[in-house]
This record gives C-alpha cells, structure tokens and sequence, in this order.
C-alpha cells in the first residue's frame, strides 16, 4: 500500500469524510484528496497531526512494506509541561504535574472518550515472595509496588483514549507523550482491567471534557 492508500484506508476506519479530516488537521479538502491520490505528501508535523488523528503511527504510514504490526507502533512526541496552564484537583491527585498531563491529553483528543487508568506492576514470582515479606514485617500497603513508585524520578500517567472506531493507550512522562494504538477493544466499564507489558491497567474515572 502507497501513502496515499494508507491515509484513505485509516480515514475510512476511523469513519471521516475527507471534508471531516481537512477540518480536524486546518487543511483543504483538496489536500486532503492529493495526498490519497498520490499527488502530495503531507509534512512531518502533518504526518504526526495524521497518525494521532487515525489512531496509526508515523512509521506505519511511512513504511513502504505491508507490515501490518507498524500500524500499532508507538507515536512518541515530546511535551513542556512548563508551558501548561492548569490547576490542582481531586481528579488529578492534587498533583499540579498530573493535572498538567490531563491537559495535555484532552487537547490532543479533545473529541474522544477519555478515562485515566490506573497503574501497577505485574510482580514475578520471586518479587511478590519479597513483597509477601514486606507486608508482614512492615505496615499494610507498603510493598514492591510502592518501593518502584518511589524510587522514580517521575511518574507515567495512563490513559485510555476511545474514539468509537480504534482505541489508543496513551502514556504521558515529564517529556514524551506516547500513544499507541490497541489491537483489541478495552471495556471502558469503570473497574475493567488488562496487561500491557509488565505493567497492569485498571480502567478509572473519565476525563472531563474541556
């Protein structure tokens, strides 16, 4: 598939007219219709706005071959969060960095469902032996988990960014926002959990809308 089949294949899945896409990235339609046909090639800041916007990384809409695996790939961009204005709240743990990466989020998708996911480590057989220890000879709630949570520099906010047609699992740190598409529909219901890596998700509250 050539770019141009790439973007008209996602803009199809993601169900958007072209007029709709041109809207969302503050193009023209005719843009829009030359990059399909081949007769353009959006620029990188495009290309970025294009993978966030369809829920498709930049490597898979630039790779000439048919790796399917590409289109989940992650979308890694870089963030200042000195430049963001927000205030503390319950919602964001009363941390004026977190409320700051709820910012962030809800502009780059300000049209999707999104809920805050709630991080923990999947411990390895010897590493919840240790925490069993722990817990017996230290007060309840202190473990391995916290021990990780504490020696962090920062800490990653998760969040599961739903635009009815794809899923994304958006990872936010001090410098990077990282989205990534998901190969399989999360259950949004309030309590649902699954496993990305060493990492388990436990889908929270929604983010409010703007």
């Amino acid at each position: 598939m050539t770019l141009g089949d790439k973007i008209r294949a996602a803009r199809l899945e993601a169900g958007l007219t072209q007029d709709e896409m041109a809207g969302k990235l503050f193009v023209s339609r005719q843009a829009i219709t030359k990059w399909e046909n081949g007769k353009g090639v959006p620029d990188i800041g495009n290309l970025r706005r294009l993978a966030r916007l369809l829920g498709v990384s930049v490597d898979y809409l630039l790779d000439d071959g048919e790796d399917a695996e590409a289109a989940t790939r992650a979308l890694r961009e870089p963030i200042d969060l000195t430049s963001v204005d927000a205030r503390r709240s319950a919602d964001s743990g009363w941390s004026i960095k977190a409320a700051k990466k709820d910012v962030i989020v809800r502009g780059m998708w300000p049209d999707a469902t999104i809920h805050r996911l709630v991080s923990e480590p999947i411990l390895t057989h010897d590493e919840k032996v240790v925490d069993n220890v722990l817990g017996f000879l230290t007060p309840a709630g202190f473990g391995i988990p916290q021990i990780l949570d504490s020696v962090r520099d920062r800490r990653d906010r998760y969040y599961l960014v739903d635009r009815g047609t794809f899923q994304l699992l958006v990872t936010v740190s001090d410098e990077f926002v990282e989205s990534r598409r998901l190969a399989e529909h999360v259950d949004l219901r309030r309590g649902a959990h699954f496993a990305v890596g060493a990492v388990r998700l436990t889908v929270a509250a929604p983010l409010a809308r703007a």
